[in-house]
């Protein structure tokens, strides 16, 4: 008898079913969980067994919770700081790469703005770039160099030699 056992876990599994095994319909298995004889959490899946023989069987398994879900537990806490780390570096190359570009983006306005004022720029920064920054970058090189040239001469624009000659003067 599972309650005359030496096993304190078979002892304590007995007694959690013992009144839903007489409810049982026979050869449907049934689940439940209780406090073990450690207080710890135990699954247990149940049944009750007859045949025409006359035979009556009760079944039970009886498993401490941690036995079977402490590997799932650490893998959800070690996938959850994966993630963490994972968000922590995509946020991070996030800030570099608009970092980079908002420095590019500055010059261009820089250069921008002094070209509205009359000052060409020196040198466009940025013009060597592959990528849509490259392509804004050079698309102002050639614009401020067809505001600078006069397009019918393609001598240098005499509104702007003469805003030149303005500065150097005063």
């Amino acid at each position: 008898n599972a309650a005359d056992s030496a096993d304190p876990m078979v002892v304590a599994a007995y007694q959690a079913v013992r009144s839903e095994l007489a409810d049982t319909v026979t050869g449907q298995p049934r689940t439940t969980v209780f406090r073990g004889p450690g207080g710890e959490l135990v699954q247990m899946g149940f049944a009750r067994l007859r045949d025409a023989a006359g035979l009556d069987w009760q079944i039970m398994v009886a498993v401490p919770r941690h036995d079977f879900l402490q590997q799932i537990e650490a893998n959800f806490i070690s996938s959850g700081l994966l993630a963490a780390l994972a968000a922590v570096a995509v946020a991070l190359i996030g800030l570099a790469v608009l970092r980079n570009v908002t420095q590019e983006l500055r010059k261009l306005s820089e250069a921008a703005r002094l070209v509205g004022e009359g000052h060409p720029a020196d040198q466009v920064l940025g013009t060597d770039r592959a990528d849509e920054l490259g392509d804004l970058a050079r698309t102002f090189a050639v614009m401020q160099s067809r505001l600078l040239t006069d397009p019918l001469t393609g001598l240098a624009n005499r509104e702007a030699v003469m805003r030149r000659i303005e500065e150097r003067i005063v």
